[in-house]
């Protein structure tokens, strides 16, 4: 598998990532000895970069990824990145309740860190709403933190809505909704 540093960061990171957010289903379930071949021939492979949301599959995609990945196999032979939602805030939640998001993510997930730890789906509006409930305290809190080791943000708005977020935060990366193929 090919790598790649990425940005700043200098990590080899797999070119092809493994998206957590549909899992083949069984019936009502989710077909486990599908998903465990999957993610088996992905490390095999070496695809080293697994995403996951707390959203996903109502926080499942997490749980399984914690049973079917990080249980399995060395921590160190890949990456999980995972996402805070902010519209999953409480009303009048802030900095303690995202980080009570983020520790539910580690306990879905088997693990005390996660690698990549994105603000998900930043938008005008969302960052808005996130600004005025501390998000700023709460990036302090996880530069800090052991829990996350690269902080970031994905993004679906407009390209002229992308700088305050960018220039808000010394953000280690960022996940931006594109399509190749249709850029309007």
């Amino acid at each position: 598998m090919e790598t790649r540093k990425l940005g700043k960061i200098n990590e080899d990171i797999s070119l092809l990532g493994f998206g957590t957010m549909r899992y083949p289903r069984l019936g009502e379930g989710f077909d486990i000895e599908q998903l465990r071949a999957m993610f088996d021939t992905a490390m095999n492979a070496g695809v080293n970069y697994y995403d996951t949301a707390y959203v996903y599959d109502n926080g499942q995609s997490e749980q399984l990824l914690g049973e079917l990945l990080i249980d399995r196999y060395p921590r160190q032979r890949f990456y999980v990145a995972d996402k805070m939602p902010g519209w999953k805030l409480p009303e009048g939640g802030g900095p303690a309740e995202m980080m009570a998001i983020l520790d539910e993510s580690l306990e879905r997930l088997h693990t005390d860190y996660v690698d990549f730890y994105l603000i998900h789906s930043l938008s005008v509006e969302s960052w808005s709403a996130l600004l005025d409930k501390g998000v700023g305290d709460f990036l302090a809190r996880l530069r800090e933190s052991a829990k996350v080791r690269y902080i970031g943000f994905s993004f679906h708005d407009l390209p002229e809505q992308l700088p305050p977020i960018v220039d808000f935060f010394d953000w280690d990366f960022a996940q931006i909704q594109l399509n190749y193929f249709d850029w309007e």
